[in-house]
Order: structure tokens, then C-alpha cells, then sequence
């Protein structure tokens, strides 16, 4: 009876020293893993902190003729036209739009209004979007220039066709019948007058023999 109470002792004994064993290993397992992790979740934060760029202002300059988007840092950008009402538009990816502050109304020869918005689909890294109402018959030129975002905008130049040749009007009818009839009177009328000479001269010549 006493050995079948120690042997049932060493078997409980056994149990709870593998259960401890196995709790101290899950605990380290957790410590470990959850340590690894932390840094390199850091480190995408700090990363994703890094290539946001902010929208620092935008200004309408040179009478209406450009737009100014100044930023913190490189830009890159998606430009395309959309009609009804004619707007440019400007994708910008992995920029922040906070200090931005409603829409531009300036209303010039060349733009409307400018709004600023943002979106994000699924997965990807938020998009600041600028549209800018263009007025009917203006074109518009995006450039970079270091930080910045320039749209120069100009009037469509109208294509001037040369004017068409214009022939000289033909004379009238009559016109033209009077200069024939002139042209043949002068003939005849020389010639008739020839003949009175000859007539005259053939007179003389009979007094003069009479």
C-alpha cells in the first residue's frame, strides 16, 4: 500500500515538473518573439514617417498665369485632364494635406477654384489630389522644380490660316464689246481716210492736166 502511495506521488511530481517546464518555455517563446517584433514594427513607423511628404501651401501667381505647391520634401505626381467643367488634376502620392485649408477661389482670366483633397484605397499609401478649374480655351504646363509643383497656364493660340487668293474680277460685257468695237473702228477709219487722200490727189492731178 505505502509503495503504491510513492509511486503515485512520483508520478503527480513528474506532471507538474513538465507542465513548469513547459509554461517557463511558452514564457520565454513569448518574450522572445514579441521583443524580435517590436523594433522592426518601430522601424516601419519611422520609415513611413520618413517618405511622407506634407503640402506646406499653394499660392496663385503672376497675374493667374501659374500655381505654386510648395511641399517639405520631393514631390511626385500624376497630371490628366478631366472635362465637364475642364479641370486639371494632380495625384500626389504619400503627401499630407493638413495645412491645407479649404478651397482657392480666385476666379481670374485663367482658373476658377483650386480644391485639395485625399484619399486611399485599400491598401495603398494615401493620394493628395489638387483640382484646378480651368477656364474655357487655357492650356496648362506641370513641371518640378526642387520641392515645388509649377502649372504655367497660357490661352490656346488660334491658328490663323492665311487668307484665300482673290482673282481680279473679269470686265463687264460691255465693257469688253465697246474695246472690241474700238479696237475695229481705228482700222476702218484710218483706212477711209486714206482713200479721201487718194481721191483728193486724183483730182488734183485731173484740174492740173485740164
Amino acid at each position: 500500500m505505502k509503495n503504491q502511495k510513492s509511486e503515485v506521488r512520483i508520478q503527480y511530481s513528474g506532471v507538474r515538473s513538465q507542465n513548469l517546464l513547459f509554461c517557463f518555455l511558452y514564457s520565454v517563446f513569448c518574450i522572445l518573439f514579441f521583443t524580435g517584433c517590436a523594433p522592426s514594427m518601430q522601424q516601419v513607423k519611422e520609415d513611413e514617417a520618413k517618405e511622407k511628404v506634407v503640402l506646406e501651401s499653394i499660392s496663385v501667381e503672376g497675374g493667374g498665369r501659374e500655381i505654386l505647391i510648395k511641399a517639405s520634401g520631393p514631390l511626385t505626381y500624376t497630371a490628366f485632364k478631366l472635362p465637364d467643367p475642364d479641370r486639371l488634376v494632380l495625384d500626389i502620392p504619400d503627401a499630407d494635406i493638413e495645412k491645407i485649408s479649404g478651397p482657392l477661389e480666385p476666379n481670374n482670366d485663367f482658373i476658377s477654384t483650386i480644391t485639395v483633397t485625399s484619399y486611399k484605397e485599400q491598401t495603398v499609401a494615401p493620394i493628395a489630389r489638387v483640382e484646378i478649374g480651368l477656364k474655357e480655351g487655357v492650356n496648362s504646363e506641370v513641371k518640378l522644380a526642387e520641392n515645388n509643383i509649377i502649372v504655367s497656364l497660357n490661352y490656346e493660340a488660334a491658328q490663323q490660316e492665311p487668307p484665300p487668293e482673290t482673282a481680279e474680277p473679269p470686265a463687264p460685257a460691255e465693257e469688253a464689246v465697246s474695246k472690241t468695237q474700238a479696237g475695229t473702228e481705228e482700222p476702218q477709219q484710218e483706212a477711209a481716210e486714206k482713200e479721201a487722200q487718194q481721191q483728193s490727189n486724183k483730182r488734183r492731178l485731173i484740174n492740173c492736166c485740164a
